[in-house]
Order: C-alpha cells, then structure tokens, then sequence
C-alpha cells in the first residue's frame, strides 16, 4: 500500500527542520499546535538541546481556539514573550491543526513584527513534509530577510550550506570539514547553521564559492547563486579521492563562476547486480560515499528518501519515499548502507545480504546517538569490511 509503513518510522517533519535550522542565530522560533510537540523536537531530535539554550515555544493551541480562530491571543502572546526575552528576530511555524483551520502565517508574521518591531519570519510548516523541506524553506526564509549585497568578495572563502544535527553528528563531521577547507586555504566565512552566529550568516554574499553538504542546502545555494552570482558545488572529501574531488570543484567553480549541478555521471556499462552497494540517506553525504566505493569497483545506487536534492541524484539513481518504492532495489542489493532501523526491513527481502549501519539523527531520533559516524574520518571502514566479505 502506498504511503504507508509497516517497518520504517517516518523522517522528522518539516516543523523540527524549520527548529533545527534556526537554532543557534539567537531568533524566537513559536510552533503553532497543541501542547507537547516541543518536547517531541527536543527530546528525539535536537542533540544540542541539553547543553545549548534556544528560544523555541509552542502556543499550546486550544481545541476552542482553533474552532474559534483566536489568532489574537496567539499574537500577543508572542509579543509579550519577546518584550521580555528580546530575541534577534522570530519565527511562526505550524502543525497540521493550523494548517486544516487555515492559518495565515503572513498575515501574523507581519502583525507581530508591527507590534515588535522585530524581524518576523511566518513558515507555514504542515507536519505533513520531511525535515529536508523545512530546513530548506528556513534557510531560504533567513537569506532573503537578512543578507544583503555588501559589495566585497572575498578570494577563496566558502559558506557551508545545509549542516544540521538531523543529517550530522553534533561532534566530529563539521570539525573535520571545517578543518579540510582550513587546512587548504579556504576560510569559512558562515555554516548554515552549526557553530555560526547570524552576523556571520548576514555576510554569506561576500563568499566566493558555497559548499553544499545537505540536500537541504540546494535551494539556499540557487538563491544566492541567483542574486549575488555565487556558484555552488556539493561533496564531502571523503578519501584521498574524495578530498582531490572537492579541492578540483572548488577551484574550479571559483575561476569559472558556474556551478557543478550535474556533473555527477553514472559508471559506464551495466551496473552489475552482484557487486551492488545501494546507500539510503542524505544525499550529498551518500554521494560522497558513493564515490568513495566506487574507486574499489563497487557499483552503486544512491537513493534519497528525502524530499530536497535529488537533483544531485546521477542517472542511476532513485527517490524513493515509501516502502513499495524501496523493496525492489533492496532485493538486489548485495549490501546496504542506511540507518540502523532499515536492517530489517532489507532481509526480509534479501536474508543474506550484508547490512552496514548508518544511522541518521533525522529517521531515528536518538535511538543510536551514541554511535556517532564521522563519514570524512571512517569511510575507510566499508571498504575494509567489503574487502573481508569477498
């Protein structure tokens, strides 16, 4: 049956994309739904929450209240809670209530940035999407309210587009990335959105290249692409491949000013079903893995589960949103590397398959936090363990 789950759980939805991008820039975030849907958020998918304070509230909406439409209180509610909190600027996002009773998100936004005088952004989230598409209406949201065209450019320096806890590891991935760009003279002028502030952030037209590293960033990067000219690429320098892959992109895009939306190929000849790799997850990242195992002549298919970037996906690949989707390609699979919660569901199509978790902040919460991968550092594992199963 399409659009259903017996085995998998469903991704984080858009509303905890829209919190989790926006969670460290010092802004008011107010989920618009019935009591308890923040602590959902921050129990299951927000690593930071324990250690690093955010303002992010839920209006506790009232049965009555949405019959009624009570939008007022909602309204000066947040206005006094921003008086006493002063907050760089807020956002209104939604559940699924709202989103039936026809909420006007715009409407509010501009009501409460009246009477605070503060920037307000109005999301309508549904509930209803993946985390991706929450992360990428955020991102885009914050770049057209806040940056702005100073006029510099600086030589050589990158934005990271599209890093969240959902898709990374609090510790260890961006330290890496970040310390590869440094090493090899690309300073980082903004990460959207771990470990900047959003002074940083409000100077993202004066980078030379932006570096995608999320499906989620796509989006982000064709905007700024569009009103200031800056060309994007998307890779992780996994292996010594990968690393030459990524420096020869951005130097690239930097001299040529254009970006490298696809350029990904699919291997020549058939894929060969007996030496099968397919890789569930975030795209940019499964990509980069993808390339990485196929230097050891493994063929592969990458498939996204999510709703952003598959453009970035090659020829050969697939998006798939749904068991019924899924089942087939896992029957040919003769490995798969995904979350740990796909183990499953992929031997009961292929029992003797080779299973290798993954596991993804944004499709398993917490559950296997404390198995953190550093896909930059580790990579070299899948070979090693493929090598010891021929």
């Amino acid at each position: 049956m399409k659009k259903t789950y017996a085995y998998l759980p469903t991704y984080s939805a858009d509303v905890f994309g829209v919190c989790s991008a926006l969670y460290e820039l010092g802004g008011m975030t107010v989920i618009h739904d019935s009591s308890g849907c923040n602590s959902t958020y921050t129990t299951h998918d927000e690593p930071r929450w324990m250690k690093q304070e955010s303002m992010i509230f839920i209006s506790a909406l009232s049965e009555t209240e949405a019959i009624l439409g009570d939008d007022e209180k909602l309204i000066t509610d947040i206005v006094e809670t921003a008086e006493e909190l002063k907050p760089r600027f807020i956002t209104l996002i939604g559940s699924p209530i709202p989103a039936m009773i026809g909420f006007d998100y715009d409407a509010a936004a501009a009501m409460i940035e009246e009477r605070t005088g503060l920037p307000t952004l109005g999301i309508a989230t549904t509930g209803m999407h993946d985390y991706s598409k929450g992360i990428a209406d955020a991102f885009l949201a914050l770049s057209e309210r806040f940056v702005q065209d100073s006029g510099k450019r600086i030589p050589h320096s990158v934005n990271i587009l599209g890093a969240t806890p959902l898709d990374y590891a609090l510790r260890g991935p961006m330290e890496s990335l970040q310390t590869f760009l440094k090493e090899h003279d690309y300073p980082i002028l903004s990460n959207w959105a771990m470990g900047s502030s959003l002074a940083e952030i409000v100077r993202s037209a004066e980078a030379a290249v932006n570096l995608v590293v999320s499906g989620s960033g796509v989006r982000l990067a064709k905007k700024l692409e569009e009103r200031f000219g800056t060309p994007w690429v998307y890779a992780l320098p996994v292996g010594e491949s990968g690393e030459q892959h990524l420096l020869k992109e951005l130097e690239e895009a930097e001299r040529t000013k254009t970006s490298s939306l696809a350029k990904e190929t699919s291997r020549p000849g058939n894929t060969s079903l007996a030496n099968l790799v397919v890789i569930i997850g975030e795209p940019v990242q499964s990509l980069s893995l993808a390339r990485f195992l196929e230097k050891d002549a493994y063929d592969t298919i990458v498939v996204n589960p999510l709703e952003e970037g598959n453009e970035l996906l090659r020829p050969q690949d697939i998006s798939a949103h749904d068991e019924d989707d899924l089942a087939p390609i896992l029957k040919e699979a003769f490995a798969l590397i995904a979350d740990p919660f796909y183990e499953t569901f992929y031997h009961l199509r292929r029992p003797n398959g080779i299973f290798f978790p993954y596991p993804h902040t944004g499709l398993s919460g917490r559950q296997f936090r404390n198995q953190p991968f550093n896909l930059m550092t580790d990579a070299f594992q899948f070979a090693e363990l493929y090598r010891a199963n021929q």
